[in-house]
């Protein structure tokens, strides 16, 4: 009876369906200071991408960079190691650059006074044309969901001279996003409208989120995932 027993227990044992650890996905962040947690209490637990972590019991590795550009981004997922091994591992891939190639423009120009719209145009057409080809590297390089963030506003209070180049731009990261969409999962995660009238989602006197406004695009994230 007792041998029975340890019989019927074995195979039941066998027989039933290995668990999956929710942690053994990975999530990685690619971008600048906003994905970063730049000027958080603690960025490695209140960015968005350690919120939607932290929420979904992932395993994260952050690669975002304060004063990262759209153009260092590409060379980094071309050329570093590191990126290239995070990519591979990756289940979800959570991207959010742009904002310093303007933001260097305007530190360039001193400000929004005189900024023109060649200097605008000129600035937003390398951006897209680096989006671009960063997607296609994440296209090349894993097989992850790849969240792409649009801009917001970081400057809430400069009206049309940031709002028009910014509606150009986030309607190219969705035009970039809905080609690529045939040959890759991706999503965009609409930034720009959560932000929009709501100052309480910057630090005053910054362009960085407040721990409200990290866990404003954390929501977005994990709404997309759900």
């Amino acid at each position: 009876m007792k041998r029975s027993f340890l019989i019927l227990l074995l195979i039941l044992i066998f027989l039933a369906p290995i668990p999956t650890s929710a942690e053994s996905k990975q999530l990685v962040a690619l971008g600048d200071s906003i994905p970063y947690g730049y000027h958080l209490p603690s960025p490695s637990d209140q960015s968005f991408p350690s919120l939607i972590a932290k929420e979904k019991g992932w395993k994260l590795t952050n690669l975002s960079k304060p004063g990262m550009t759209s153009t260092q981004l590409l060379a980094a997922i071309k050329h570093e190691e590191e990126f290239q091994q995070a990519l591979k591992e990756a289940d979800i891939v959570v991207l959010y650059i742009g904002g310093n190639d303007l933001l260097n423009l305007l530190k360039e120009n001193k400000g929004l006074s005189g900024l023109t719209k060649g200097e605008v145009g000129k600035v937003s057409s390398k951006l897209i044309r680096n989006l671009s080809a960063i997607m296609m590297e994440l296209n090349k390089r894993t097989d992850a969901k790849v969240l792409l963030y649009n801009l917001y506003n970081p400057y809430p209070d400069a009206g049309f001279s940031i709002d028009l180049p910014l509606d150009y731009i986030n309607m190219q990261y969705a035009t970039v996003a809905e080609l690529l969409d045939y040959v890759m999962d991706v999503k965009v995660i609409d930034a720009s409208k959560a932000f929009h009238k709501h100052p309480e989602y910057l630090i005053i006197d910054d362009v960085h989120p407040t721990i409200i406004g990290q866990h404003v695009l954390a929501d977005l994230g994990l709404s997309a995932l759900s």
